[in-house]
Formats: structure tokens, sequence, C-alpha cells
């Protein structure tokens, strides 16, 4: 699903390489009762699949962490690199706070703070589709961000969450 905001920003950004160009959304199910945050799509994974946490070295550990986690029927063994999980093979929901990879270039603030707000306006919406939400899990430092920061604050009163590390890292 393209996004007007998301285009008119990469357009403003002048963003460079054409093939990193997907608008990222939400994927999995809709139904579970946890929620994975990223940061924003991998400019060689999710940047190129529209589909969070894939085909780079993040999403080859975060997806076979969650299939040995159970939040997967996907076998671990069997994921490789160019893996893209069926949405209904999730038992979980994944997201990122931000829509495409475009937010880490070096912006005017106020193009920059637009389009932070309007991101965060998909994730709120995702977040209220999830009518079995219980435990939202926080990837990486995107909770650190404004203006998202605030708004895990409000969450905490509503649901578990957990903070892990980037799986950039592993």
């Amino acid at each position: 699903m393209e996004c007007e905001e998301c285009k008119k920003f990469r357009s403003q950004v002048n963003l460079i390489d054409e093939s990193k160009n997907c608008i990222v959304h939400g994927y999995g199910n809709y139904n579970s009762e946890i929620l994975f945050i990223g940061e924003g799509p991998g400019k060689d994974g999710a940047a190129l699949t529209c589909v969070p946490f894939t085909k780079d070295y993040s999403g080859l550990v975060f997806q076979k962490s969650i299939s040995t986690l159970g939040y997967s029927n996907n076998n671990p063994k069997k994921i490789d690199g160019n893996f893209i999980p069926n949405e209904n093979s999730l038992k979980c929901f994944i997201t990122n706070v931000f829509r495409c990879y475009s937010y880490k270039l070096k912006v005017n603030k106020d193009i920059l703070k637009n389009y932070q707000m309007h991101c965060l306006s998909h994730l709120k919406d995702e977040i209220n589709k999830l009518k079995n939400l219980k435990k939202i899990v926080i990837i990486g430092k995107s909770y650190t961000k404004a203006p998202i920061k605030g708004y895990i604050e409000k969450l905490k009163s509503n649901y578990e969450m957990k903070f892990v590390t980037h799986p950039a890292y592993y």
C-alpha cells in the first residue's frame, strides 16, 4: 500500500537509490498477542522486500529467533537470507516505527518531524487493530526517538513491554 506522505518525504530528501524504495507497513497476524516494533526498514532488507525484518542479516537473525521462540510456524533451519515468511505462518505482528529507509538521511528538521508524526499515526493504527495484543517488544533503540518515546511511555500502562537488543548486534 502506497502512502502519499512517504512518497512526498522521499521526494523531499531526494532518495538516491530508487531500488530501496519500499514503504514497509506492518506484517503478520492481526490476532496475535505479541507485537515486535523495529526502528525502520534496513537498506539491504525490508527496503527491498517491503516486509519487516527480511533479507538482510538482521532479518535472518530475527526470523530464526521468532521461529525458535514459537512465534512463527517456519522451521528455523530452513530460513536463509532470502526468506520471506507467509503472513499466515506468523503468530505475531511485526512493524517498524518508520516506514521507509530514507529516514536516516540528514534532512530539514521540520520535514523529518512531519515524517515521524505521520509514521507514528501508522503505528498507532496498527496497534489499535491488534485486538488481542498483550505484549510489545521494542527492538533496538527505536523507543528513544521522538515522537515515539512519549507514545511508548503511554503504552506501558496497557501492555507488557520488553526492550531487546537489535539483531544486528548478534
